[in-house]
């Protein structure tokens, strides 16, 4: 039944562009057939369409639509009983969206048990033994009953409650006409031609089905009690016993043969009316509301005509929509102002951005870990300081472009504004924006990556014979990170001699140097610059600084002095 649905409202889409365009040029020098041989549907008439749109917030109207219809039937056959309202707005396509679901309500024509063969088959098997029975029971105590003379001698129970329920049982048909009508929601979907179809068939199916149901339960129900209680007695009745007894106990046996069971197999869905129900047309009075959002701006100015129909298929072709002139209309005024052509910047929502690489919460992706940053949803779109505004252009309608202006070693960026740490330092990211206007905004950020891990290749180096740049003998984590010179601090201690005396000197990149012809050792420390070390919040972290011991030989030769040379 949903194929049968989803084939439908494609069909419907087709259809409903193909009135775009004249026949001739579809079926150029062909035949086009009589309507009658056209796609049949049976549709509502007395339809009244009511819109409304109101100013909304943000990037959308919010449109109203609501639509009621009378019973009448435009002139075209039945093919099913699929309820579908449609709204059809083709100005506005493009532009509309749902985010619930519509309201419908239903009023139900009359059912009679020809609609329903499979029913009308199972209960007219059981009415006829069941008045068969009946008759046979009542014809063989009714005129001792009225009779004066013998009517006291007979005592009868329950046989009124039982000639009652299955009066009510011969007459189903008066029942169903009291069905009550369906309430519920239904799904909207929009389509990109301004077309929305509210498909309430499956909901309003499942109603008929539970209270058809109900109802036919509940009439045999009726004649399962009454039988039950069904008793003959009195000096008369004793003498009737052997005609009226096993009348009697033939009817309690329709009950558990032909009655439970049928109870059973309706509750139980094993008689499932679903595909009669499905034929018929019960769709009476129907009213269908539901709310649209409308993008700003919706791209017209002036009058906007939105038609409705509710048809008893989502099958709608070409003739019949010619027939749906039932619309309402609403007012838009986009007129372009002073106000709308507000100046407006890219920002990010920070100035400074952190990657914690010592933080868990990272990527994997079967060979390494990923540290980033979404940086496109800190990006956005604000009018100038200052600037009183109606509407800025949309993110999402402007050509982005990111790269990494400084620090390319630190990180990389892909086209989406995910930024992927590779190494320590501050890299600055660029966007560059170019609306529809073809008007060009950048914003920049600061990226900030600090390291897991650092220590040096040896605990002990010889100068010179181990050279003198000590930044290449610095090993940092996670494995393969890049670094930089600029984001250590180098410093140099000794126990017995002052920083001037020290027989070593090192300045910011690194490098070391003999102090002058002193020799001796020196212990090297490097360390991460504040700005960096801070990133995980926690000053002064072993991990982020690293020690080493470096022996300065004489210029010429060993240091010869033993308490000197260890």
């Amino acid at each position: 039944m949903k194929a049968k649905k989803s084939i439908a409202i494609l069909l419907t889409f087709l259809l409903l562009v193909m009135q775009c365009y004249p026949f001739s040029n579809i079926f150029a020098g062909g035949h086009v057939e009589a309507a009658d041989t056209l796609v049949e549907v049976k549709v509502l008439t007395d339809v009244n369409v009511n819109a409304t749109l109101n100013p909304g917030t943000g990037d959308h109207y919010e449109l109203g639509l609501n639509m009621s219809s009378g019973d009448g039937l435009l002139d075209v056959k039945l093919v099913g009983a699929d309820g579908v309202a449609i709204f059809y707005a083709p100005d506005l396509a493009g532009k509309l969206s749902v985010e619930e679901k519509a309201n419908v309500r239903v009023e139900l024509l009359p059912v009679t048990m020809n609609d329903l063969p499979t029913l009308n088959n199972l209960v007219g098997q059981l009415t006829s033994e069941l008045n068969g029975l009946v008759n046979k029971l009542v014809g063989g105590i009714e005129s001792i009953l009225n009779n004066p003379l013998t009517g006291w001698l007979l005592n009868v129970q329950g046989l009124t409650k039982l000639t009652t329920s299955l009066t009510a049982l011969n007459n189903l048909n008066k029942s169903l006409e009291d069905l009550t009508a369906y309430n519920g929601q239904a799904d909207v979907q929009v389509l990109d031609n301004g077309l929305l179809i509210v498909d309430f068939g499956e909901g309003l199916g499942n109603h008929l089905n539970t209270v058809v149901n109900d109802v036919v339960i509940e009439l045999l129900e009726n004649v399962a009690d009454a039988i039950e209680g069904v008793k003959v007695g009195g000096v008369a009745g004793y003498l009737l016993s052997p005609v009226v007894n096993p009348t009697i106990g033939l009817l309690k046996g329709l009950v558990t043969t032909m009655i439970n069971p049928l109870i059973t197999n309706l509750t139980n869905g094993v008689i499932d009316l679903t595909n009669d129900l499905v034929k018929l047309h019960v769709i009476g009075n129907t009213t269908v509301s539901l709310n649209v959002l409308l993008d700003k701006p919706a791209g017209v100015v002036g009058e906007t005509k939105i038609y409705g129909a509710v048809a008893t298929d989502a099958l709608i072709d070409i003739t019949l929509l010619s027939k749906l002139t039932n619309w309402d209309s609403i007012f838009i005024n986009e007129e372009e102002s002073e106000e709308e052509n507000v100046d407006y910047n890219l920002a990010f929502n920070q100035s400074e951005y952190k990657i914690n690489v010592k933080q868990t919460d990272i990527d994997y992706d079967g060979i390494e870990e990923i540290w980033y940053k979404d940086l496109y949803n800190e990006l956005n779109v604000v009018p100038l300081s200052g600037e009183d505004h109606i509407k800025l252009p949309k993110k999402e309608d402007l050509e982005l472009t990111w790269k990494i202006k400084e620090g390319k070693h630190v990180a990389k960026i892909d086209e989406t504004g995910k930024v992927t740490a590779q190494g320590v330092g501050k890299a600055v990211i660029g966007v560059t924006a170019i609306d529809k206007n073809d008007q060009v905004r950048t914003a920049t950020a600061e990226l900030l990556v600090n390291l897991k891990n650092m220590e040096f290749s040896k605990p002990l180096y010889v100068y010179p014979d181990d050279g003198d740049d000590m930044f290449e003998k610095l090993i940092i984590e996670p494995d393969g990170f890049n670094k930089t010179r600029e984001v250590f601090e180098w410093s140099l201690t000794s126990e017995d001699s002052t920083v001037d005396n020290l027989a070593l000197k090192v300045d910011g990149n690194g490098k070391v140097k003999q102090n002058g012809d002193k020799c001796g050792f020196v212990i090297l420390k490097v360390k991460l610059k504040e700005t960096y070390d801070r990133i995980d919040g926690i000053l002064e972290d072993s991990n982020d600084q690293a020690m080493t011991l470096i022996k300065i030989n004489k210029i010429d030769g060993p240091i010869k002095d033993p308490v000197k040379e260890w």
